[in-house]
C-alpha cells in the first residue's frame, strides 16, 4: 500500500514555511527513498528527514538517513 500518511507544515531555517511529508514506517519499501523535508512515524517514534536529506530503509527495517547528496 501507500505508505504516506498526510501532509503538515514545517518551518526550518534553512528553507522557511514547507510542506512536510508524513509516511508510515512499516509502509516503506525497502531501499526506496523518502526526500526530505519528511516525517516517518510509527507507533515508537518519529524520524525527521531534513530538507536536502533522503532515507530509505533496508532489507532489514533500518532506516538509512543520507546527508548532503
Amino acid at each position: 500500500g501507500d505508505p504516506r500518511a498526510g501532509e503538515q507544515r514545517a518551518h526550518f531555517a534553512e528553507t522557511g514555511e514547507v510542506a512536510l511529508r508524513r509516511y508510515e514506517r512499516d509502509r516503506l519499501v525497502p531501499e526506496r527513498a523518502v526526500r526530505g523535508p519528511a516525517l516517518i512515524e510509527d507507533a515508537w517514534s518519529t524520524t525527521l528527514v531534513a530538507p536536502g536529506q533522503r532515507c530509505a530503509a533496508d532489507r532489514l527495517g533500518n532506516l538509512v538517513i543520507e546527508v548532503g547528496r
